[in-house]
This record gives structure tokens, sequence and C-alpha cells, in this order.
């Protein structure tokens, strides 16, 4: 009687389905890797407020009058407060909010246009602005307005000038089909946000997102070749 035994391969994995993990954290190391400025910048946002305590109360008083903005810093030495005060959030309600703008406009701008220009367009426009404003702010005190007397040693922080410039340079950057209704889209928020909440804030986005876009546009010839259509 012979005995018939029957040979089952045993199925190892394919080396398709082994690769495909290390194939998307690739994929993700590459994509985090266009965004660094982004990153970083939440990162040191969340870190600054968990170490001063911001994420319960708000920046502490302190921190707030020695490295938040105020229009006089420019006259007394302390321009750099310009900077400081971008890494800092005023209240604790504000950091979703601040963050989601980061997100909605300072990251699509890096992954399309670059770090380089994502950098110059956030910067550029906070400094600019704040320089504008701060200087405009010294000039109506110095001739009596009372509102500007009381603005001129006001401290601030926050990174939402940087934000809206971002904003404004989306805008130019954008495919020109898109442009009018980007820009008509933004313009009534920001004018929304203005008739309602009548705060100094609202006054610098509205002459931060121009300028953003301003240089959005002197930067736009090679970002369109990044985008993938004519400038």
């Amino acid at each position: 009687m012979s005995v018939h035994i029957e040979s089952r391969s045993i199925k190892h994995p394919s080396g398709h389905s082994m690769r495909r993990p290390l194939v998307a954290a690739s994929a993700c190391g590459a994509a985090l890797r266009r965004i660094p400025f982004t990153l970083g910048l939440l990162g040191a946002i969340w870190i600054i407020a968990g170490l001063t305590g911001s994420l319960g109360h708000g920046v502490p008083e302190a921190i707030n009058h020695r490295l938040g903005f105020a229009p006089s810093d420019l006259v007394h030495g302390r321009a750099y407060t310009v900077l400081t005060s971008v890494l800092f959030i005023h209240k604790r309600f504000m950091f979703g909010p601040l963050s989601a703008s980061l997100v909605l406009f300072l990251l699509p701008l890096e992954w399309t246009g670059g770090t380089k220009r994502a950098v110059a367009v956030f910067w550029g426009g906070h400094a600019i602005e704040t320089f504008i404003s701060g200087t405009g702010v010294l000039i109506l005190a110095a001739h009596g307005f009372a509102a500007a007397a009381r603005l001129r040693d006001m401290h601030d922080v926050g990174m939402s000038a940087g934000t809206f410039a971002c904003a404004g340079a989306l805008v130019i950057m954008a495919p020109r089909r898109m442009q009018a209704a980007a820009a008509g889209a933004l313009a009534t928020y920001l004018l929304a946000s203005l008739v309602f909440h009548r705060q100094m804030y609202d006054i610098d986005h509205v002459l931060v997102t121009p300028l953003g876009a301003g240089i959005g546009w002197l930067l736009r010839d090679r970002t369109a070749r990044t985008l993938g259509h004519a400038p």
C-alpha cells in the first residue's frame, strides 16, 4: 500500500506587504521635511507655553512686559521685542485658533513655495507691519492723540501678523482662476472681524495681509513654477 504525502508550501508574507510600512514611513518623513519652519514654530510656541505656564492662564505679565512688543520699544532700544513677541500667546483660549492659523496659512505656503519663501513672508510681513504700526502710534501719540498715547506703552504678543501675511501671499501665489474668490473671502473675513471686534490686532491684520501679498508677488515667478502654473 502506497502512502501519498501531500506537500504544502508555507506561505510567507510577500515582500510588497512588508515594504508598505517602510514606504509609508518614508513618505511621512519626506512630507515633514518639507515644512520644518511650520513644525519648528508650532513646537516652540507650545513648548514655551508649557514652560511659562501660559497654557493655564496665558502669558505671565512679567514676560509680556519684558518680551512683548510695545510701540515705545522702538525708541527705547528694545526693538528685539518685535521678534521675541512672536513666541508667546497672550490668552489661553487663543492657542487653538492661532495654532490653526499656522496650519491653514503658513503650512500650505511653506509646502508649495518652500521654506525660504515662507520664512521671508512670515518674518518680513510681521516685522515690517510691526514697525509701520508702531511708528504710526508714536507719531499720533506725539501729536496728542489719547488713544495712541494709551497704546504707546501697551505690550502685546502673538504671531497672527505673520500668519495673515502668509494668507495674503497664498492668494497671490494661487492659480489665477482661484485668486479672485480667495481674495474676496479673505477681505470679507478681515473687514467683518474689524467691524465686530474693533481690536488693534484687527487693524494689524488689515495692514499686514496686503503686505504679505506684496512680498508674495515679489517671490511669485519662481514659486509659480513650484506650484505648476504659469506666473
